[in-house]
């Protein structure tokens, strides 16, 4: 995947949880397909360190991307 654009829109903290919402735009390199996504990373922390790392994206436009 080559990406393009890859670009934090939002930061949204809130006790140890932290939401970053992503706006995307990559090549795939297999298909030469152009994929769009918008995506969510959800952070969470314990004692100032990662305990947990979770990503929510449209997997069905990735798939498609692919095949």
């Amino acid at each position: 995947m080559e990406f393009h654009k890859f670009e934090p829109q939002e930061f949204i903290a809130q006790g140890d949880h932290l939401v970053v919402l992503i706006s995307s735009d990559a090549t795939l390199t297999r298909t030469g397909r152009k994929l769009t996504d918008h995506v969510a990373h959800v952070w969470t922390f314990k004692g100032g360190k990662v305990a947990r790392f979770e990503i929510f994206q449209d997997t069905a436009a990735i798939v498609a991307a692919y095949s």
